[in-house]
């Protein structure tokens, strides 16, 4: 069986003393004596940051707006700064943002961006002696990822090899954030994502996060990476060409070879979870006909493969919920998901691979794969040991023409 996943006025408050009514009845005098006093929030014209060009106008009107703001966004008063954050983000929200604002936004605000994640240590010392987790560096990361451009964008990437494990699970979202944004307007160019050089491997921020992928040690991270990745893949072809298939080659490799590396070792929660994420985030993608290329095929059909083996390693290591005991389980519920996944990953894997070489799809691989889970589900523990060893042996099917994956690829002596 198939299956897809799937300007109001700013009231201050009353200071404290013996004699609050006089204190308030001064402020409404200094505020009718000066309306610069009033505190009335700076707005920006919603028009300006669909503008296809900048004029002079708006840019003096971006000026005073960034003004108003900046300070307290990236101000030590934690509540002070989130309001002014929400503030300066609230403009690249609106429908339509142009590559012009973005750029303005980017050149007025990198500055500060980069100063707020440089040399910031990990806590901040209050009056009184307490800590807190310095806000700074997410504050910027996530005005960065709003913003999307080049600029802000190679002021996040270093981040991603941050020692602090917070800051670099966030620069990883906000990398998520550029990418999803770059859907409707891209201020980013092809040579910071995915930049190929004739004779070189492939380089730029798509392939080192494949890289970072399969090597990163926490599975939280690995499935914001898989996110991430995800974002790329759904890019239209004018954004970034070639994204498409790049990415889900690099999910799919990446978190195969995260599987393949933990050989006979169970798994935790979050690393699991980075396994379903990305089979989902694949099949979401390959089970259109004809939509993915040779090298996203075959890395899907190899991550099919690598689930398959991790379940047929807990089975053996008696891992598994015992076959009389499955229904309504949620333990057992995990690893028929997993072979569920791998069944669509092999299945419209093989379709696409065999769509895009010209030749007809392997039956006999499609009619093993097609009963893996059904078999865990019902018990039938012998029939998908079989099964999965005709799949991934020495032997097995994905390691003969035309997969040839190698003889060690899914079960590691």
């Amino acid at each position: 069986m198939r299956r897809t996943d799937t300007a109001q006025t700013a009231v201050a408050p009353l200071p404290r003393g013996i004699r609050p009514l006089i204190a308030a009845a001064m402020l409404v005098l200094v505020a009718f004596a000066s309306p610069n006093a009033s505190a009335q929030l700076v707005s920006l014209d919603p028009e300006i940051p669909r503008s296809v060009v900048i004029a002079p106008n708006q840019e003096s009107a971006i000026d005073d707006f960034i003004a108003e703001f900046a300070d307290d966004a990236f101000g030590t008063d934690r509540a002070a700064a989130a309001r002014a954050l929400d503030e300066l983000i609230d403009p690249l929200l609106s429908e339509g943002v142009s590559v012009s604002f973005r750029q303005t936004y980017s050149r007025k605000l990198a500055d500060r961006i980069e100063a707020a994640l440089t040399d910031q240590p990990v806590m901040l010392e209050g009056e009184n002696g307490e800590q807190s987790i310095n806000h700074l560096p997410f504050h910027a990361l996530r005005l960065a990822g709003e913003i999307a451009t080049d600029q802000t964008l190679n002021l996040i990437i270093p981040v991603l090899s941050s020692d602090d494990a917070g800051r670099r699970y966030f620069a990883i979202h906000s990398v998520e954030t550029v990418l999803f944004r770059m859907r409707t307007a891209s201020a980013v160019g092809p040579r910071t994502l995915l930049n190929r050089r004739q004779g070189e491997a492939d380089r730029g921020l798509l392939p080192d996060l494949g890289k970072m992928l399969a090597e990163e040690p926490s599975g939280r991270h690995a499935a914001a990476i898989v996110r991430a990745l995800a974002e790329a893949a759904e890019l239209p072809s004018d954004a970034l060409p070639d994204a498409q298939n790049s990415a889900l080659a690099l999910i799919g490799n990446g978190v195969s070879a995260r599987i393949r590396n933990r050989e006979n070792r169970a798994p935790s929660f979050e690393e699991t979870l980075a396994w379903l994420t990305a089979g989902q985030r694949i099949v979401r993608r390959i089970a259109q006909p004809g939509s993915t290329d040779s090298t996203a095929s075959l890395a899907s059909i190899r991550l099919g493969g690598q689930l398959v083996a991790s379940v047929f390693r807990d089975l053996e290591a008696g891992r598994v919920v015992p076959s009389g005991e499955r229904e309504n389980n949620p333990d057992a519920a995990v690893h028929t998901q997993l072979l569920g996944l791998a069944e669509n990953l092999i299945l419209f894997g093989e379709q696409n691979l065999a769509s895009a070489t010209n030749r007809a799809p392997n039956t006999e691989l499609i009619r093993i794969a097609e009963g893996l889970d059904e078999a865990f589900k019902a018990g039938r523990d012998t029939e998908l040991r079989r099964a999965a060893l005709q799949l991934i042996s020495p032997n097995g099917l994905l390691t003969d023409q035309p997969y040839r994956f190698t003889d060690d690829e899914f079960l590691v002596e």
